[in-house]
């Protein structure tokens, strides 16, 4: 059993249960932005009073703090009750989403070591073999970074946004154009 997080296009979570996906709903629609956040600024420590200031610059710190709480109690409770596993670490200053085999997102699939993978792939034998086990296959991969994710009075967090959707359209055009070239090496 394992979670999957796609980010490209509307973010969904879902959980594999013996070879079936069911889709888990996160109670909040901000839930997904943060989620997403720390999926790609993954395995590290974020103070948790920056990111309530990221996500609610125009609040008061201490309800910036309380939906940020909100949040992490969700997020925590579908995510351990889903795998079992304790991929969000909370601690009273600090927390950050840490990848584990449970779960995995399809950002993770642009990581600059899969594409050196594929620029080496010497044949099509080997580049189906290497993406045979990938989840989700690159054909599932389109839309915009976190679609429909409306982040107009978060200023920063809006910056960061628009940033990193520019960055995944570019590495996702370049996965699949690499996709294709090891496809065609032999």
């Amino acid at each position: 059993m394992g979670l999957y997080f796609k980010t490209l296009g509307v973010p969904e979570l879902f959980a594999d249960r013996e070879g079936a996906r069911q889709s888990l709903r996160l109670r909040y629609r901000k839930a997904y932005a943060v989620l997403g956040y720390l999926a790609v600024e993954h395995d590290r420590w974020h103070p948790r009073r920056r990111l309530a200031d990221l996500f609610w610059p125009n609040l008061t710190p201490e309800a910036a703090l309380a939906n940020l709480r909100l949040i992490l109690k969700n997020l925590n409770d579908i995510l351990a009750g889903a795998v079992g596993a304790r991929c969000l670490k909370v601690e009273r200053e600090r927390l950050g989403l840490f990848f584990d085999p449970s779960l995995r997102a399809d950002v993770l699939l642009l990581r600059e070591e899969n594409l050196e993978a594929l620029r080496r792939c010497a044949c099509n034998e080997d580049s189906a073999r290497m993406t045979a086990a990938w989840d989700p296959m690159p054909d599932q991969m389109e839309g915009e970074f976190l679609a429909g994710i409306d982040a107009d009075e978060c200023g920063e967090f809006e910056d960061w946004l628009l940033l990193k959707r520019a960055f995944f359209d570019r590495a996702r055009a370049d996965f699949f154009r690499q996709y294709v070239l090891a496809a065609r090496r032999c």
